[in-house]
């Protein structure tokens, strides 16, 4: 009974003195200090037909950006080639937006990573009523921010589809990526 009271004081103190975890460093300092701004391009596209990243939530070294639509009509579906610098960040996740649900629709999700870029495509599953219309967001991603620097996020190649049987791309449509910018 004394040497395992004794090995869980020894125990409790070694790691009591550890802080308790580990994290990752960065420069010297710990990444859960950094300051993560992200500032989408342009501010504030506006027209119909517009995709953009936007801010959805910073905390700590972690950065997600919401792939919204301005203003859409009959929108069944979508896929892009999401790229950003891999020496400044990690893609972690993925989230459901939201706009492809819409009416309770089921939404099938693909996303594949590799260094540097997020191919993403989702539409609705068989059965769905149609497409969806109005301003939303189509899929949430999430990164790790590696380093104090900036970093650009964007499109290499993308596009909205609509309802149609089979599915044709909306022209017309703008893609506007953003800067994820970490200082310490």
């Amino acid at each position: 009974m004394r040497q395992a009271t004794l090995v869980l004081i020894v125990l409790s103190l070694t790691f009591g003195a550890c802080g308790g975890g580990g994290s990752d460093v960065i420069g010297g300092g710990d990444q859960s200090s950094l300051n993560v701004v992200f500032t989408p391009d342009p501010a504030n596209p506006g027209s119909a037909n517009t995709v953009g990243l936007q801010a959805s939530g910073t905390a700590g070294d972690l950065v997600t950006v919401a792939v919204g639509v301005t203003s859409i009509a009959n929108l069944f579906g979508f896929s892009a080639d999401v790229t950003y610098d891999p020496a400044q960040l990690e893609f972690l996740d993925f989230a459901a937006g939201g706009l492809l649900e819409s009416g309770g629709n089921q939404v099938a999700y693909q996303v594949i990573s590799m260094s540097g870029q997020v191919v993403v495509g989702a539409s609705r599953t068989e059965g769905a009523a149609g497409g969806t219309d109005g301003p939303g967001t189509l899929v949430r991603l999430t990164f790790r921010v590696l380093q104090v620097g900036a970093g650009q996020v964007g499109f290499a190649s993308a596009s909205l589809l609509d309802a149609q049987a089979p599915p044709q791309t909306i022209s017309g449509t703008q893609w506007f990526g953003g800067t994820v910018e970490a200082s310490e």
